[in-house]
């Protein structure tokens, strides 16, 4: 696929694109600013899928900036939690701002390489913005094998990642934690 910009709206949603990598992933790292319940429900069968039956690695980073993430979304991904997956939180100090989105899917191709597609840019998990919101996400796809920029940039998304869940705000989401953010 050569288009490498999603720009969103009912012409060129990412729902339909995040579900077909969903259920192509071996693993799955989503990192958003809000989680809302009208977007969770779209990607919980898919998930799900690929939790249970597919035994994908599933890592979400969600946050509590400007308190716009739902509970009841947080109570979902608990679900998650509980199937395996890794759930996080990204705990926003006063000062500080939590507006990245990226949805990273990695698919395996040997013991040491790995492909997979990354979205970086404005869709949180909402209804609109994944369905009908103008929402730009720009695509990157990595084949594994070359060294070619979008190798890189894969790469370079996947190792920001991982740093993210290491930063000192982010906590592992329990009930506990939802009930003081209610």
């Amino acid at each position: 696929m050569n288009k490498k910009l999603v720009a969103g709206g009912p012409n060129d949603p990412m729902l339909p694109l995040i579900r077909h990598a969903i259920l192509h992933a071996d693993e799955v790292e989503l990192a958003v600013a809000f989680t809302k319940s009208s977007g969770l429900q779209l990607l919980l069968p898919a998930l799900e899928e690929a939790l249970v039956e597919r035994g994908a690695k599933l890592t979400i980073l969600t946050s509590d900036y400007l308190s716009v993430t739902d509970p009841q979304a947080l109570r979902s991904l608990m679900l998650l939690k509980d199937l395996g997956a890794a759930v996080r939180v990204f705990q926003v100090a006063p000062s500080q701002s939590f507006h990245l989105k990226a949805y990273i899917f990695v698919r395996r191709v040997s013991m040491f390489d790995s492909a997979g597609i990354a979205f970086v840019g404005s869709s949180n998990i909402s209804r609109p913005a994944l369905m009908e919101g103008l929402e730009w996400n720009y695509r990157v796809v990595a084949d594994g094998e070359s060294n070619d920029g979008d190798n890189q940039g894969f790469r370079e998304i996947r190792n920001e990642f991982a740093t993210l869940l290491l930063r000192p705000e982010v906590a592992d989401l329990t009930y506990e934690w939802i009930a003081q953010y209610e």
